[in-house]
């Protein structure tokens, strides 16, 4: 929100807050006013009337007493009866309507027991009226019916009095201390409403001063070439627009100045290293023109060696051919002692299954051997015979199978030594294989030495021819460089006024080490 509609807004927000506060205090003083109104003046209403209810008793009881003082003159005594009965409808008319209006459950029960007593109490009147005229207008007899039945209803209607007096006074009390609550709610309302006022118009003077102060010092910092600090915007009024212009022509500023001084220093660093380049590039070449007159001396030297080296990769190619064909005759020999391996290893395993046959058909021996003992021993006598020849067939049985068991273990030793020769024979003919592998690349090794000799022998003798033109090359670059090198100082010391010039600013990003 914009200044020119945030300051009329907080203006008229206080005014409204101000005017919510006393509103709402003026509402709670009427409602106070209200209680007191109802139920203070009904209260005491209330109190009127029971008051007259008590007066019209004390005036009944009164003219009672004129009846029977006064009750000698016919016309008296008609005007006091009269006055008498006026009163007790007065009287009863009273409690009925304060009855009706009674909310009180406690003043109801007192209002209902005084109208019993009191309807008692005329009937009493009554009948003492009937018997003071029985006895000649005697007043101690009418006195004497009568006497002591206005106690209770006198009582009731006192007690219905105080309790009034009682009530009254708390709806009072209640009335002033609402009063009094109501006055102070109505002056917290206001203090905070006035608060709340002083509050939205502080907060609207910070939101409008304090960024323009920021604003202010950001300004300050740019002008004094510091570029490094954050910039907060907060908001969408003026100020926070101005905060947003500053922050983009910082960023603008800043990227601008980092381009500058990165490439300024890259310049600086470039054109140095440059500098110390050609320095050492002049060293360099100088020995080089030296180094490249011993070069032309080694490389005639070089030309006889290599000769010499081809003669002799011929002669080893010859003898690495020879050997290739030896390894060959071996590898073959090699194949043939592992066949037969592999026969011997089968006929000893057939060997052992002939084995296994008699030692069963030996246990099979045995057992019919056992049996024919069994049943030699059956027939007894007879065949005594029988049995010593069962027991012999039996023993050469056993001796039989323990035979072949030993045939068997001699058999299955030989198995596993065969087995063992068989793959020993095994890695032989393959490392025989790789023996042949191995000379034949040995000697297409010798043979591809031998041509490269040869090809050498050429090279040598253009490598010569082209280390004199370089040598006359190398004499140019020399030249050149020299002039390289002042080139490159002056372009030094023009890259080291431009990273000066931009060193007054400062940014958060580091800054590049220079060289010293």
């Amino acid at each position: 929100m914009n200044l020119g509609k945030k300051l009329p807004l907080s203006i008229a927000l206080s005014l409204l807050l101000t005017g919510a506060a006393g509103l709402g205090g003026l509402w709670l003083l009427g409602r106070s006013l209200d209680t007191f109104e109802h139920d203070v003046r009904r209260g005491v209403q209330e109190e009127r009337t029971a008051a007259a209810l008590e007066s019209h008793f004390k005036t009944q009881v009164q003219e009672w007493k004129n009846t029977l003082l006064r009750g000698s003159d016919a016309a008296l005594l008609a005007k006091h009866w009269s006055a008498f009965q006026k009163e007790e409808r007065a009287v009863s008319e009273g409690a009925r309507l304060l009855l009706a209006s009674q909310r009180d459950p406690a003043l109801q029960t007192l209002l209902a027991q005084f109208l019993a007593a009191h309807q008692k109490m005329a009937a009493a009147y009554r009948e003492g009226h009937e018997k003071f005229q029985a006895s000649g207008f005697e007043a101690s007899v009418g006195d004497m019916a009568v006497r002591g039945i206005d106690r209770e209803p006198a009582k009731l209607l006192e007690e219905l009095g105080r309790q009034m007096a009682e009530r009254s006074a708390k709806v009072a009390d209640a009335a002033y201390s609402e009063g009094r609550r109501a006055t102070r709610w109505a002056l917290m309302l206001m203090a905070l409403g006035v608060a709340l006022g002083l509050g939205i118009g502080l907060a609207v003077s910070r939101s409008v001063v304090m960024p323009l102060r920021r604003a202010s010092a950001v300004a300050a910092k740019v002008a004094r070439g510091d570029l490094s600090q954050d910039i907060a915007i907060v908001g969408r009024d003026e100020a926070a627009e101005l905060m947003r212009a500053l922050a983009d022509m910082q960023g603008q500023l800043r990227s601008l100045v980092g381009q500058v001084r990165n490439n300024a220093e890259s310049v600086a660093t470039a054109s140095e290293q440059i500098a110390h380049g050609n320095l050492d590039l002049s060293r360099r070449t100088e020995q080089q023109a030296s180094a490249l007159q011993q070069t032309a001396a080694t490389m005639a030297q070089l030309g006889v060696t290599v000769r010499h080296s081809a003669d002799q990769a011929q002669a080893a190619s010859r003898l690495a051919q020879g050997a290739s064909e030896a390894a060959a005759t071996g590898d073959q020999m090699v194949h043939r002692v592992a066949g037969t391996m592999r026969e011997i290893n089968d006929s000893s395993r057939r060997i052992v299954d002939i084995i296994g046959v008699i030692d069963g058909i030996a246990y099979q021996t045995s057992i019919l051997a056992l049996n024919a003992a069994v049943e030699a021993a059956r027939a007894g006598d007879r065949g005594r015979g029988f049995a010593i020849v069962a027991n012999e067939v039996r023993q050469l049985a056993q001796r039989s199978a323990a035979a072949a068991k030993e045939i068997n273990g001699l058999i299955t030793a030989s198995v596993g030594r065969v087995e063992l020769g068989v793959a020993l024979a095994v890695q032989t003919r393959d490392a025989m294989a790789s023996i042949v592998a191995s000379i034949k690349s040995v000697s297409d090794i010798v043979a591809d030495i031998s041509a490269a000799g040869a090809e050498q022998s050429s090279g040598v003798t253009q490598v010569g021819a082209a280390v004199s033109q370089i040598d006359q090359a190398t004499q140019q670059n020399a030249a050149l460089v020299e002039e390289s090198a002042a080139a490159s100082e002056s372009l030094k010391q023009q890259a080291r006024q431009l990273v000066d010039a931009v060193s007054v600013f400062r940014t958060d990003v580091p800054e590049p080490a220079t060289s010293p």
